[in-house]
């Protein structure tokens, strides 16, 4: 091993050393070989050097999911720093082969790409983190339930008094956006719990805000799964603890942690399958 002369504060599974002369650097993500005095080691192996730019993107990554912001801040500001770092070109050739997603939209296939790209980088690279193509995936849900559930549900509260409905705790966050008061669409566990009270609050189902989802809920093929408290409350529920709030924190997720979380977004009875029958 060369010779160390200074070592840098651990971020995570990341570290900077500074060596006497210039080494050469087989960076084990990108493949390319460079040479430096500043190497980066992965998870202490130095055989898992990382070039600075590779340790850059790690280290963005990290540094999000170290942090104190909520889940859903958390999971967002991932999926933007991901797709700045894969290609719109990259991400619809990973996505080629994948079936059923040509009727989604084009952001959510870019994220859709996004994670089957990643994954495909990370096959061979052991001990690698597989939390932002999870994330990806989820976001890629998130998508397309504001598409097809949130964006009509907000139509049909136009012209209705949801005074009463943006004060109140549960349901609160959903009745400020669908009347304005938030720029952004509620994340996915705000979506599970507010159709979960619906569901199972006789007060809530008195409400404007649920009076909205019912009439809309009329022209779905599919109104008994996207708003009884099993269906897609229930799936949604499980996608965020599960997948997404395990991918925005410091759990370290591997190769079956995104297969099963493939399973559950891009399965046969998938989530965006489901969606997409349930609202035609």
């Amino acid at each position: 091993m060369p010779e160390i002369i200074k070592t840098y504060p651990q971020r995570g599974p990341l570290q900077q050393v500074r060596l006497a002369s210039v080494e050469p650097l087989p960076c084990f993500r990108c493949r390319v070989e460079k040479k430096s005095k500043l190497h980066a080691v992965y998870d202490g192996d130095w055989d898992r050097r990382l070039c600075n730019g590779c340790y850059g993107e790690l280290l963005s990554i990290y540094e999000v999911k170290a942090g104190t912001a909520p889940d859903d801040e958390r999971a967002e500001a991932l999926a933007q720093l991901l797709l700045r770092l894969v290609s719109a070109a990259e991400a619809a050739s990973a996505l080629r082969e994948t079936a059923g997603v040509d009727a989604l939209s084009e952001q959510a296939r870019r994220l859709l790409g996004t994670a089957e790209y990643i994954a495909h980088q990370l096959a061979d690279q052991r001990g690698l983190e597989w939390s932002p193509a999870v994330i990806c995936l989820c976001k890629a849900v998130e998508l397309e339930v504001t598409r097809l559930v949130l964006e009509p549900w907000r139509r049909a509260c136009a012209g209705r008094s949801l005074d009463a409905d943006t004060a109140d705790q549960h349901i609160g966050r959903m009745a400020k956006w669908c009347t304005g008061q938030s720029a952004t669409p509620p994340a996915l566990g705000t979506v599970a719990h507010t159709l979960r009270t619906l569901a199972v609050s006789d007060h809530h189902q008195t409400s404007e805000t649920a009076a909205a989802l019912r009439s809309t809920a009329e022209g779905w093929r599919d109104s008994d799964w996207l708003l009884g408290r099993a269906g897609l409350a229930a799936e949604l529920d499980t996608l965020s603890r599960e997948h997404r709030n395990r991918a925005a924190h410091l759990d370290l997720l591997g190769p079956n942690d995104y297969a099963a979380c493939r399973r559950t977004v891009l399965g046969n009875e998938g989530l965006l399958l489901r969606l997409q029958r349930a609202t035609a």
